[in-house]
């Protein structure tokens, strides 16, 4: 055997499963979109300056009204990849990704909030515009 072929041939294999796995992740998607409202305790009082909680999947993150009572989360999606699964297999992989709902904590109470991300897998990540989705969050 030839040791040029060789390496020729190695090289070859390891520059096909590169490509081969470049095509097989440029297919799914991910981005971001944020959450933004006013808190308001239950009594109906803006929650100025406190720490709140976030949570989607098993993450919990806490965040910060300001002296208004605004507020701004980051919400992270995930696209699965559809190629060379069924249709099943494609929405059982994103609903695994993505929590159908996003709970936001505030001591012993809590909001569930649906998770639409479906809503901003058509937005254009080139873009520097943030995607904003506005919800006041009423604790009872």
């Amino acid at each position: 055997m030839n040791p040029k072929t060789d390496i020729l041939k190695r090289n070859l294999v390891i520059l096909f499963l590169l490509l081969l796995a470049n095509l097989t992740f440029a297919k799914g998607r991910s981005g971001v979109y944020y959450l933004r409202g006013i808190a308001y305790a239950p009594a109906g009082q803006v929650l100025k300056n406190t720490t709140l909680t976030f949570k989607l999947g098993e993450t919990f993150e806490a965040f910060q009204t300001d002296s208004s009572g605004r507020f701004e989360i980051k919400v992270q999606w995930h696209g699965a990849c559809p190629s060379g699964r069924t249709r099943w297999q494609h929405r059982r992989d994103n609903r695994k990704a993505n929590p159908k709902y996003i709970y936001i904590l505030y001591g012993s109470q809590r909001i569930r909030l649906h998770n639409k991300w479906k809503a901003y897998t058509r937005s254009f990540s080139e873009s520097n515009d943030k995607v904003i989705r506005q919800e006041d969050l009423h604790f009872e």
